[in-house]
């Protein structure tokens, strides 16, 4: 009885799995043009970097004048 019953729960547990796990269809749009979105998302994250350094510039020649003057 006990190796009926580790067979029915071992085949309910495949059962789940199959009906649970998702069915991923290939999008060809995202795989066709994955490169350019690439560049895009890499060019935004420069230009937020660019930005946040550049955006306020009392800040940034405070920190450029003290990094320079613990050198010398």
């Amino acid at each position: 009885m006990a190796t009926v019953f580790a067979l029915f729960m071992l085949a309910l547990g495949f059962y789940i799995k199959y009906s649970s796990s998702p069915k991923i269809k290939k999008w060809n749009h995202i795989d066709n043009h994955a490169f350019k979105y690439a560049i895009a998302c890499c060019v935004m994250a420069a230009g937020a970097h660019l930005w946040t350094v550049f955006s306020d510039p009392y800040h940034l020649w405070n920190a450029v004048n003290d990094a320079y003057s613990l050198t010398h």
